[in-house]
């Protein structure tokens, strides 16, 4: 056997979002545009029906796709592989992860029948680390960095609700990197690397589109 450490990144796209929305309201208030044209309510909204949780508007929706593109090849560029995992799970891999102790308050579950109750994910950790166990695997597939767009869905007070900074549900990366202890450093310099040109994107032409 042999010993590989992991750790995780996280990157938000509704952090994105916002960023990118502020950014292009810097631009089009020192050309006096902000006045004819909404930059906000044309992009995204927030209804009683679905509490904290945005409904992306066509225009929205481009700016959206458009910042999930550029972080998947982002990330692909520096030899992520993308997996996808399903968005409720057990509660026993809930309470085995840890993350119950920590979560459980602000999870939202679904009560299959009477024997089986299942939490919607509050964090992607639990999928990545099932696919990593389900096969055998050798020092020499490390590093092995898996990224994942995941759906994220937590239970918030009202009060702590906030635009699309502080909401229920929103796509995150828990991105999982497996590796040698000897990698830790190189990999590190790497993630740094890959952070710094996700945050310094500007794809400000698709608010043209």
């Amino acid at each position: 056997g042999f010993n590989s450490v992991s750790f995780c990144i996280f990157i938000s796209l509704r952090f994105l979002f916002v960023l990118l929305l502020l950014r292009n309201y810097k631009w089009r208030r020192n050309c006096g545009r902000c006045d004819r044209e909404p930059v906000f309510g044309s992009r995204f909204s927030f209804h009683p029906e679905a509490r904290g949780m945005p409904f992306f508007h066509p225009k929205g929706s481009i700016i959206y796709n458009e910042l999930k593109n550029f972080w998947l090849e982002a990330q692909k560029e520096f030899g992520y592989e993308t997996i996808l995992c399903p968005s409720m799970l057990d509660v026993s891999i809930w309470k085995k992860s840890g993350h119950w102790d920590h979560y459980k308050d602000d999870m939202y579950f679904v009560q299959a029948d009477e024997n089986k109750q299942f939490g919607l994910r509050p964090m992607d950790c639990p999928g990545a680390i099932l696919i990593y166990n389900n096969s055998r695997k050798s020092y020499r597939n490390l590093p092995l960095r898996y990224s994942e767009p995941g759906l994220i869905t937590r239970k918030e007070k009202s009060g702590q609700l906030g635009g699309l900074f502080r909401v229920q549900q929103f796509t995150q990366d828990d991105a999982h990197i497996f590796i040698r202890e000897d990698q830790l450093e190189s990999e590190i310099k790497k993630v740094i690397q890959l952070i710094d040109k996700i945050s310094s994107l500007d794809i400000s032409y698709i608010f043209f589109k």
